[in-house]
């Protein structure tokens, strides 16, 4: 008797990373499937939560066994019937042993024996679906939303997990409005299964990227991730209105890059939800409005999950995050104890693949949105400007350092008094990423280059009251950074590490201001916002680096 094997990630609430599997055309009548999860499963509740039915709804009367992390869907008592389609379903209801659920159902249809083709009608369609909200006109090709029994959609013969709704004649496929669409330009089969036993196979492809929105508030399309392009993850472009265009005609136009700061969340699809609402509505992306130019924010995701001495913090590009490689997830993946803790968060060796060279994941998709918006007469240059505050200003501090030849700017608020330090060593210390530059060629895969940092405009900004301090916590910084801060730097934010950041810059022959406003403490004050849009106007179109000028309630220092 053969298995078939169904892989699923067993999961956290909030969180879910489901594999889609091959389903086979004809499988034999004696078939017994493998449901594989990464935790043990209670027993109390598989038998209500895994169930096979006939495509009619009919429930079969099979046997349900758990050995460990796996569990068997055994065949009925006289087998399937040949040229006949079933259904297995998982309800999210399901719960591990520590009383965690699936974060969606799921249902696959599987065919014992060879589909009878005189009972299926195929249907090809005439024009693209919308990727990004995508609805099959039901009505248009004679079939009735109400005969419906079930549906299945299949690319290159494997079941994609899609839930769908009959509403209005037709069947709409679940986007999460539109941010986690289907894939773009990809052929599809949707196999709907109806009430008598006939069943219809639509073929259709879907759309490609959205157009550039053309109303004079601006708008927003979400690109979605392009691994082949360099990319695991999505972004958003958030185009600015016309009410500011006149202001800055004649101007360099640059793209602004803000990286997502959504926090730790178990949940990707609560990071996409609230990535979206930061790049319509945060106080940093209004800028691009002001200066009339587009701001993409990545989706990056952020695990909260504990490693050796600390925390990947995606969000800040910490050491963690970029000195993560394949070999490494390889070593994590043979601990027992990493295994352990994966399985107890949720997470899969893809989750920690996919992270690896973020950084560089980063560079690709401002290729990516600059080609896109030139495609689309956008005229973008090159170089990009950053903008980030708290842990998104370290990621802009950062990646402005690592990759400074596609900057034009970079705006980076609240950095703890922490700037990278363009030092490889300071009275004997050796300052690793990110407290300096000694390993900089291992991740950046080329020797630092002073004069190409010193082209790009680097304004470090934060408020004298802010006491948001990370140093001393192990999901920023592990032992040995805690340690050369506290004893390069210093361990108090104010004045010590300020001071000593800056001499250790400024000695070290870089360029930049540094600017202290007063009585603001974690937080983006009205004149810091003007100071950032006044800084990047000042650099769209200028030769050399262009730094504000100290003005009453604001200290500068730009070392000269």
């Amino acid at each position: 008797m053969r298995r078939i094997l169904l892989v699923l990630m067993f999961v956290v609430p909030f969180i879910a990373f489901i594999y889609s599997v091959p389903v086979q055309a004809a499988v034999e009548a004696d078939k017994t499937w493998t449901i594989e999860f990464n935790t043990e499963m209670s027993g109390t509740t598989l038998e209500n939560n895994i169930w096979v039915t006939e495509s009619d709804g009919t429930k079969l009367d099979v046997s349900i066994k758990k050995e460990g992390k796996n569990v068997y869907v055994k065949v009925p008592v006289n087998g399937y019937v040949s040229n006949s389609t079933y259904l297995l379903h998982i309800s999210n209801e399901l719960t591990s042993e520590a009383g965690s659920a699936l974060q969606e159902s799921i249902t696959m249809d599987f065919t014992v024996g060879d589909e009878p083709e005189s009972e299926k009608s195929v249907i090809e369609a005439e024009e693209k679906v919308d990727s990004y909200e995508p609805v099959i006109d039901l009505e248009t090709a004679g079939i009735s939303e109400n005969s419906v029994s079930y549906a299945a959609l299949k690319r290159k013969g494997e079941q994609v997990h899609k839930e769908y709704i009959l509403e209005n004649g037709g069947l709409r496929f679940k986007t999460t409005g539109g941010l986690q669409p289907l894939d773009l330009n990809t052929d599809y089969q949707l196999y709907i299964h109806m009430d008598n036993g006939s069943s219809h196979l639509i073929n259709f492809t879907s759309s490609g990227f959205p157009d550039v929105p053309t109303d004079t508030d601006g708008g927003m399309v979400l690109i979605p991730a392009m691994p082949e392009k360099g990319f695991n993850y999505p972004y958003f472009l958030k185009f600015p209105s016309e009410r500011n265009a006149a202001n800055h005609q004649g101007k360099d136009r640059h793209l602004i890059v803000r990286p997502n700061n959504s926090g730790a969340v178990y949940n990707y699809k609560e990071t996409l939800i609230k990535t979206r609402a930061e790049a319509r509505g945060h106080q940093l992306t209004k800028t691009g409005d002001r200066l009339n130019l587009p701001v993409m924010t990545p989706v990056l995701p952020r695990p909260w999950f504990r490693y050796n001495e600390g925390y990947f913090t995606t969000d800040a590009l910490d050491r963690y995050t970029v000195t993560l490689t394949d070999d490494e997830v390889e070593q994590m993946m043979n601990q027992p104890r990493i295994e352990e803790e994966m399985e107890r968060e949720g997470f899969s060796e893809q989750t920690f693949r996919d992270i690896v060279d973020i950084e560089f994941q980063l560079e690709a998709m401002i290729d990516h949105a600059i080609e896109y918006l030139n495609d689309r007469g956008e005229g973008m240059e090159e170089k990009v400007f950053l903008t980030g505050y708290s842990s998104g200003g370290n990621f802009t501090n950062r990646w402005a350092t690592l990759f400074p030849e596609r900057v034009k700017a970079v705006a980076s608020g609240a950095i703890n008094s922490q700037p990278i330090i363009p030092k490889a060593e300071v009275e004997g210390e050796e300052l690793i990423y990110p407290i300096g530059i000694s390993d900089y060629e291992n991740i950046r895969g080329k020797a630092f280059e002073m004069e190409q940092y010193n082209k790009v405009a680097k304004f470090m900004y934060q408020g004298r009251q802010d006491d948001n301090d990370t140093y001393g916590y192990s999901d920023v910084f592990g032992d040995e950074e805690e340690r050369l801060i506290g004893e390069v730097l210093g361990e108090k934010m104010y004045p010590d590490r300020w001071e000593k950041s800056k001499e250790l810059y400024f000695d070290s022959g870089a360029e930049g201001a540094f600017a202290l406003y007063d009585g603001v403490g974690h937080s983006i004050s009205p004149q810091m916002l003007e100071d950032i849009e006044e800084f990047f106007d000042a650099n769209r179109s200028s030769d050399h680096p262009v730094y504000p000028n100290e003005e009453p309630g604001v200290e500068i220092d730009t070392g000269k």
